[in-house]
């Protein structure tokens, strides 16, 4: 054997050596990004035959909207990327002010909206700052609502993840549920 095929030999076996530990990672990598592009939607629903309003809300971010009508509604199911609200809803909007949340009993997890002139100016706890960026609307019928988003922050996230860069520091983590209004 000469010695340009021993040395090739030996540069191919050490690729392989180097190249070893990251098939480990092959698995989680797929797994991260797919739930990663499972974020990029978010969806809110519920409501039950104790509930009651009507109205619609339209925004673009959480910190611009414009929204009109009322409701109390039991049992609503908001995701903000991998992030799961659950509780009851009181939700009351003219023009650029509203109140969107699961009550006024508990402070902490009111979540008041006064756009103002363009800018949410209100309480903001939640949701994370990465799932602040939604573009999406609200409709309150009767007895249930349904809410459609496209997470604009967690689409970044998902593309930063292409590269295995994770600025929303999720990979890894399974679906977190919040209970509200308790």
């Amino acid at each position: 054997m000469s010695a340009a095929s021993t040395r090739t030999i030996v540069l191919i076996v050490a690729a392989v050596f180097i190249a070893l530990p990251g098939c480990a990672s092959v698995g989680n990598y797929f797994t991260n990004v797919g739930r990663d592009a499972s974020d990029i939607v978010d969806f809110k629903y519920g409501g039950t035959a104790n509930s009651f309003g009507f109205g619609a809300k339209v925004e673009v971010t959480n910190f611009i909207g414009i929204g009109a009508g009322a409701g109390l509604y039991e049992a609503v199911y908001e995701d903000f990327g991998r992030h799961l609200e659950v509780g009851p809803m009181e939700f009351v909007h003219l023009g650029f002010y509203g109140i969107d949340g699961p009550g006024t009993e508990n402070p902490q997890h009111v979540r008041t909206e006064v756009y103002g002139l363009v800018f949410n100016v209100g309480q903001m706890v939640r949701p994370a700052m990465v799932n602040r960026f939604r573009v999406g609307f609200e409709l309150l019928l009767i007895n249930g609502l349904a809410g459609f988003y496209v997470n604009l922050g967690q689409l970044g996230d998902f593309l930063a993840g292409l590269t295995t860069w994770d600025p929303a520091d999720d990979d890894g983590l399974l679906l977190d549920t919040m209970i509200l209004g308790e």
